[in-house]
């Protein structure tokens, strides 16, 4: 800014995306169109602020004896120094999984595989369902141009054929959330106990464009989804962002929980038991 008396000239500059409250003004009033450049912007921060909180979420939540066969627990409470002499913690796992094992043999079977909701649907078929006991509702927001939710459909339906306890949906993006961004599909949400649980942008982490249906049923079984029958990571050697060494250094926590199935898988096993579940 250059004042009449011949100073020096200043240049401001602002932080991007920064708006001043007259600029506001006017977008909310439909007087101006708001910077598609702030538009951008924001959605990318809002992004990056919840991915960076559901990665938080999952590392200070996670617990080994989440999604555990009885067996597994029962390992755990020998290798885990913290649950050594914790039996009362044991015992309401073990309780939990017995519970959880009755419910998915009484009820809560979907048989309509991968069915598309609308907006209207959501409280009945998201909500109200996952308040169900032991029941998780996997919803996809999706656009039938990108690649990664095509690869992500092909892996719902098989998915909603192999795990019938698990409800599996599939809505338009800006059908279930009004202006929703295209560049944040496919988002996947897990609901819960009547709650979202989990909200993910994206899937780089069952391996994008070229998702499986077995890199799926692993990330969700790492979520506590559902309990795969898997040995294997089928995924690159990457896990929920974190780099799997094989020598044994830096191992994420869900290589360790592996490493215990494979140690008592070799140690013989019933696969129709229902503790295998």
């Amino acid at each position: 800014m250059t004042s009449f008396a011949g100073a020096d000239s200043y240049c401001y500059v602002d932080e991007p995306g920064n708006t001043t409250v007259w600029e506001d003004t006017l977008v909310k009033h439909g007087i101006i169109n708001e910077n598609p450049e702030h538009v951008q912007l924001r959605q990318q921060q809002q992004a990056e602020e919840r991915a960076i909180e559901i990665a938080k979420e999952i590392i200070e939540n996670y617990n080994p004896l989440d999604g555990s066969t009885l067996e597994e627990i029962d390992q755990i409470a020998e290798d885990e120094e913290e649950f050594a002499n914790d039996r009362k913690t044991i015992e309401k796992y073990r309780e939990k999984r017995l519970a959880e094992l009755k419910a998915k043999q009484q009820g809560a079977i979907y048989t309509g595989g991968y069915k598309l909701i609308g907006r209207g649907d959501f409280v009945r078929e998201v909500t109200e369902e996952s308040k169900k006991p032991g029941v998780w509702v996997v919803v996809h927001l999706f656009a039938e141009s990108n690649p990664e939710c095509v690869a992500l459909h092909r892996a719902f339906e098989t998915l909603a054929k192999k795990y019938m306890a698990v409800r599996f949906l599939k809505i338009i993006g800006h059908h279930c959330i009004e202006g929703y961004p295209e560049e944040n599909l496919p988002t996947f949400i897990l609901y819960n106990k009547g709650e979202c649980q989990h909200h993910i942008i994206g899937a780089k982490q069952c391996n994008g464009m070229f998702a499986t249906s077995d890199t799926v049923e692993w990330f969700l079984s790492e979520l506590g989804v559902l309990t795969t029958d898997l040995v294997e990571d089928p995924r690159e050697q990457t896990s929920l962002g974190f780099q799997m060494n094989k020598q044994g250094a830096s191992v994420s926590p869900f290589e360790r929980r592996e490493n215990r199935r494979g140690r008592m898988s070799g140690q013989g096993g019933n696969a129709d038991d229902l503790e295998d579940y």
